[in-house]
């Protein structure tokens, strides 16, 4: 990354100054401009204002200059050219990626094309992540695996590799805390490959180019593990001699998107509307402990084989095909598509309901009307019939419809209340709706001053007297708070056995 400019002021003025008038006198500054500030500080300081000023003047004049045809920078000296250029640079590359999905997967040249394409899913484990001088972070990796897959072949081969790299120092505690959490891959495993121009040759012949001297196919890989892979990609190419740029890094979700979506079109299904979605299906990992595709290292170690960087490549695999191979009708092959273990009976029950959703989606739509219409009295038809009202057409309805009648029960005579309690209920022509009632207004409420219904017919005699007896003032009787504690000791519980023992 390229360093801020210093910036010069009027007393770096003055040194410069200061330094050629005192060399022509035969005088040496060993150790540079550090010297020559020690030694021109006090005269510095003991020039006026107006001795200072041509050398303010030449410090302003070099701050526009330098603000004409230099850099602006950040607060922490990083030039904003810097940062445009590799933004524009992650968005060339995004646009690049998905133009190429979107061409490997069309379907304009037939279906065939897309099944047979190979892809390669690339993941990688780790040791630790070491921050660089720059900015930049170095991953060294622990462990690799590459998977060739096609919708039609599924898993077809895999190339694995645990590896023996020489860790920084300092990060021994980082690496065995990483480890023991996530692939329990010690420091110089045994059996480990320590040559990365082998496994640079054995992966350009696991990639196979489909003509010499063609580039490389892509490399899709999680989000999760997409700033790990150029650590191992990038030793790779060194020791080739050859630079990163020969691998091209791409997003498995962003694969998994274009083809559910590919497939959809073709069943006339339902595919993913945003990419968030394929992203929450790579996340969750459906297939996390599927037995017998993960590697001998890991297999003999309990709760690890859900990390081996193997088997996570073959069950994205996994994922890709069991949301796709039913609208691309692709017969599964166990071990290949999917787990071994694959119960293909509910897959083919899932497809003869797919094939006839219709119906389906009929008798659901009529099981789910009686069953709103059993609940609650409407039907699903009303529910949507008013849920598909515009706004204008709400407000029309509200205007044209019965206006809204406020009763005063205050003013209901008991004569009209008794008439309204025994009207008859109104008839209703829906079987499945609850019975409309009219609904009875509430018992108006008693003017104050005046006794209650309850204690109409009850003689003065029988009324409580309203005393301080019956009616006490807030605070206790008397308005004396009464202590209860000694007629109601504590019983002995947690912290009160010493108390009640002495």
């Amino acid at each position: 990354m390229p360093q801020k400019k210093q910036t010069r002021n009027a007393f770096s003025f003055f040194m410069l100054d200061y330094k050629k008038k005192h060399e022509a006198l035969g005088v040496k500054f060993p150790g540079g401009l550090k010297d020559v500030a020690n030694a021109c500080s006090a005269e510095w300081n003991r020039l006026t204002p107006q001795q200072k000023g041509p050398y303010v003047a030449k410090a302003k004049n070099a701050k526009v200059q330098d603000g004409i045809n230099g850099e602006r920078y950040t607060t922490e000296g990083t030039p904003l050219s810097f940062i445009e250029q590799i933004k524009r640079r992650k968005q060339e590359f995004e646009d690049n990626m998905n133009d190429y999905i979107k061409l490997a997967v069309d379907l304009s040249e037939g279906c065939d094309r897309l099944l047979q394409k190979k892809f390669y899913f690339i993941h990688v484990n780790r040791y630790c992540c070491k921050q660089c001088m720059d900015g930049t972070s170095d991953f060294y990796p622990a462990e690799f695996a590459i998977a060739e897959f096609s919708l039609r072949h599924g898993v077809q081969k895999t190339y694995h590799e645990i590896i023996d790299i020489d860790l920084p120092l300092g990060y021994a505690a980082d690496i065995k805390e990483y480890s023991n959490l996530t692939h329990k891959i010690s420091r110089n495993p045994p059996g480990g490959q320590k040559n990365f121009s082998i496994m640079y040759e054995q992966l350009r012949k696991f990639l196979e180019p489909e003509t010499i001297g063609a580039e490389l196919p892509p490399l899709y890989t999680a989000k999760a593990v997409r700033e790990v892979v150029p650590g191992l990609l990038s030793r790779m190419a060194v020791t080739a001699g050859q630079t990163v740029d020969i691998f091209r890094i791409y997003s498995l979700e962003t694969l998994f998107f274009h083809i559910r979506n590919a497939a959809a079109t073709i069943n006339n299904s339902t595919g993913f509307p945003v990419l968030t979605l394929a992203a929450e299906e790579i996340q969750k990992d459906v297939f996390d402990y599927t037995p017998g595709i993960a590697c001998d290292y890991h297999s003999s170690i309990d709760g690890t084989t859900v990390h081996c960087s193997l088997s996570i490549v073959i069950r994205w695999a996994y994922t890709i095909c069991d949301y796709c191979c039913i609208d691309l009708d692709i017969d599964m092959q166990p071990g290949f598509h999917c787990p071994i273990d694959t119960d293909f009976i509910a897959i083919k029950r899932t497809k003869a309901e797919l094939e006839s959703k219709d119906i389906c989606q009929l008798a659901d739509q009529a099981e789910v009307s009686l069953s709103f219409a059993d609940m609650t009295g409407v039907t699903l038809e009303h529910r949507l019939r008013t849920s598909e009202r515009t706004y204008r057409e709400e407000q029309a309805r509200r205007q044209t419809g019965r206006p809204l009648q406020i009763i005063d029960h205050s003013k209901i005579r008991s004569s009209n209340l008794q008439e309204i309690e025994s009207a008859p209920p109104r008839a209703t022509t829906n079987s499945h709706s609850v019975s409309a009632v009219t609904r009875k207004p509430q018992r108006p409420l008693r003017l104050p001053y005046s006794m209650s219904l309850a204690m109409k017919g009850v003689g003065s005699d029988q009324l409580p007297a309203m005393n301080e007896m019956n009616f006490p003032s807030i605070g206790g009787r008397g308005g004396v708070l009464k202590n209860l504690s000694n007629e109601f000791p504590s019983v002995p519980g947690r912290g009160r056995a010493n108390s009640l023992g002495n």
